[in-house]
This record gives C-alpha cells, sequence and structure tokens, in this order.
C-alpha cells in the first residue's frame, strides 16, 4: 500500500512578496500599469472594429463624462497642458 505523499504546493499558492517602493520605481509602475491599461483598451478597439466589419458589433449606450475622457487620453498620450506665460 503506497502511503500518501503530502500535497505539492505550488508557487502560485504562496503570497506574493512584499517589497518597498521607491518614488521613482512606484512612478514607474504606475507608468507600466497605465500602459497596460491603454494596450487593453487598444486591443478591445481591434476586436471591435473585426466585429464592426463581420457585422457582429451591438451597440450599447454609456454615460461618459466628457471632461474626465479627455484627461485620460492627454495622459495616455503623455501630453501636458501649455505653460501660460503671465504678462
Amino acid at each position: 500500500m503506497r502511503s500518501a505523499r503530502p500535497e505539492r504546493r505550488d508557487r502560485h499558492d504562496r503570497p506574493p512578496p512584499r517589497y518597498t517602493l521607491d518614488r521613482t520605481q512606484r512612478e514607474y509602475v504606475e507608468i507600466i500599469r497605465g500602459s497596460g491599461t491603454t494596450l487593453l483598451s487598444l486591443i478591445n478597439d481591434v476586436f471591435d472594429v473585426s466585429r464592426i466589419e463581420a457585422g457582429h458589433l451591438e451597440l450599447e449606450r454609456v454615460d461618459f463624462r466628457l471632461r474626465d475622457l479627455a484627461a485620460e487620453i492627454a495622459s495616455a498620450l503623455g501630453s501636458t497642458r501649455p505653460q501660460r506665460s503671465e504678462s
């Protein structure tokens, strides 16, 4: 008769280690996170275009704030608001 082996733990069963990031590292992480979100959005847009071309797109109404959307787009493109010179 075989003895029962203890369950093997996968590395994903352990909680992730905690690291302290300095300010620069946190900024990089936020840039990476934002870039990932933007990339996912672009991929979804490509899928939407494919659905439109195939005639399989269903439209839905979504409320949004134009200012928030414009700020999000400007942030994603890395643009900054031009400074006014005080003359």
